[in-house]
């Protein structure tokens, strides 16, 4: 059985043999100039996310002429349209897909390595912690930065990628359709944050799910996103959805490398729900290997672990805050577990690009949220607040999205800023940039996406609707906007949640 350890990016260096990114920039430069029909080219693993030869991150070149892809005019060839331009992202398939996806590309980079003196037989991809090893790794990585390296890809941003409150706020979901994405096709909040904010805040070829892939960045990224995942499972996350496994039989096609190798394998999205004993089989069914791996501690993961465990069960946190209430969490494993009012509206649709954009949020179903948030608050009943949202549906970009920071606040009759203000955090519509009336989201859906309400302003946002009858959602360019795209909202709303 084959073993893998994943180490953090953080100390790292290109110059050190002993660290798996100077093996991983030696693979990555081998990889760049080949014919993408070559399943160990460098185009040929992007391709396998997604793929758009139009765009001129396919055309970039290294060394001041050498391009990074090769064969882009021989188009992709009959035979491998199964393997490429797969990325389901919008959907509870985006984990699972992305767990095969990078255990095939750390096969590749592995095989590619033992074409070199020196390189350990044993390499396993780094992650790029973001998250939980301080502040100052929330920036693109200088290894990165290094242009006489190859892991160098032109046209990123410098954007703040601190995103760890909403990524606390994710892990802390414990229904995988929450955390994963749900049947209905929405993706789950790991994939909203920091999955997509991430990938826009970096920018560049990072910022479009066609060209995510040919920077060698997006693949330490995803390490860092499985490796999430693989904490949510240790604090007793389950890949089910109201008791059932989400994706009973589905597959996807890849090309296998191992032991010097190369087959075409089918495998089984149900069958990556775990970092253990992951068996990868050839098409007559024979064991081509058994693959374990794990991730190294990074710093501040005691911290990150503490920090999501006390944010779970908000329902218990902020009824204990606003009322006393003696509660004990609870365990929410179906949909219909969570009773949904809509509470607020907006009544058009929203069009923003590089400037911020506000609308009004009318309140709705007020008798219904009026009764529902008492019920919350007395000490007399089981009825306790889950949390609260705003979701925003229907979106679609012409061009590359950005990121956009999510305020509401009180306002007067001329729609200026008055009293109180809330800031809730970071939305990104990466992948719903539209091609031939399709976004890049699994089944080319508008896309669906939600922020959530800090479990502390849940009371008071709810107090000051009800009273008011109205409050503004203003989004706000996050980072830089050059080239930003124009992003329709065709829904706005503000969700209500309750248990009991």
């Amino acid at each position: 059985m084959s073993s893998r350890l994943r180490t953090n990016l953080v100390g790292q260096s290109t110059t050190n043999p002993a660290d798996p990114i100077y093996w991983y920039e030696k693979a990555v430069s081998r990889m760049r100039g080949r014919d993408i029909s070559d399943p160990k080219s460098w185009g040929w693993w992007a391709a396998v996310h997604q793929y758009y030869f139009e765009s001129p991150f396919w055309h970039v070149t290294y060394d001041d002429d050498k391009p990074w892809v090769t064969g882009l005019e021989n188009g992709i060839r009959p035979g491998d349209l199964e393997f490429l331009g797969k990325c389901p992202h919008g959907s509870f398939y985006f984990l699972a897909w992305h767990r095969q996806y990078l255990l095939a590309f750390e096969n590749v980079i592995r095989s590619v390595l033992s074409e070199l003196p020196g390189a350990p037989d044993n390499w396993a991809l780094p992650y790029w912690d973001y998250t939980t090893s301080g502040t100052e790794n929330m920036v693109i990585p200088e290894s990165f930065q290094d242009q006489s390296t190859a892991l160098y890809f032109p046209g990123r941003h410098h954007n703040n990628l601190d995103f760890y409150a909403g990524t606390v706020e994710s892990v802390s979901d414990e229904p995988f359709f929450e955390f994963g994405g749900s049947q209905s096709g929405s993706g789950g909040s790991l994939e909203g944050t920091p999955h997509n904010v991430i990938h826009n805040g970096v920018g560049g070829a990072m910022g479009d799910t066609r060209t995510a892939g040919l920077d060698p960045i997006f693949y330490l990224h995803h390490a860092n996103i499985d490796r999430l995942w693989a904490i949510w499972t240790e604090l007793g996350g389950e890949v089910l959805i109201d008791d059932r496994v989400p994706y009973p039989g589905i597959e996807y096609a890849f090309k296998w490398f191992h032991s010097g190798g190369l087959k075409d394998v089918s495998l089984l999205l149900e069958d990556f729900s775990s970092t253990r004993d992951i068996v990868i089989r050839a098409p007559d069914s024979s064991v081509i290997e058994t693959i374990s791996y794990e991730y190294a501690p990074a710093s501040g993961l005691s911290r990150f672990i503490q920090d999501v465990q006390d944010n779970r069960a908000p329902e218990a946190s902020v009824a204990a805050l606003t009322s006393g209430k003696d509660v004990k969490p609870m365990a929410v494993r179906k949909s219909s577990d969570i009773n949904t009012l809509i509470v607020g509206n907006v009544n058009r649709p929203m069009t923003i690009s590089d400037q911020p954009k506000a609308e009004t949020l009318q309140v709705l179903e007020e008798k219904s949220f009026r009764n529902t948030l008492s019920l919350c608050q007395a000490s007399n009943t089981a009825t306790q607040i889950r949390g609260a949202k705003v979701k925003l549906e229907g979106v679609v970009t012409d061009g590359i999205p950005i990121n956009y920071r999510v305020t509401l606040y009180e306002h007067d009759a001329g729609g200026q800023k008055t009293g109180n203000q809330w800031e809730l955090g970071v939305v990104s519509f990466f992948g719903s940039t539209l091609l031939n009336g399709k976004t890049q989201l699994f089944d080319g859906a508008p896309m669906s996406t939600t922020v959530r309400v800090p479990k502390q302003h849940i009371v008071d946002i709810c107090q000051h609707l009800l009273a008011n009858g109205h409050l503004t959602v203003q989004l706000e360019p996050d980072g830089e906007t050059t080239g930003c795209g124009v992003v329709t909202i065709q829904k706005i709303s503000l969700e209500f949640h309750s248990v009991a």
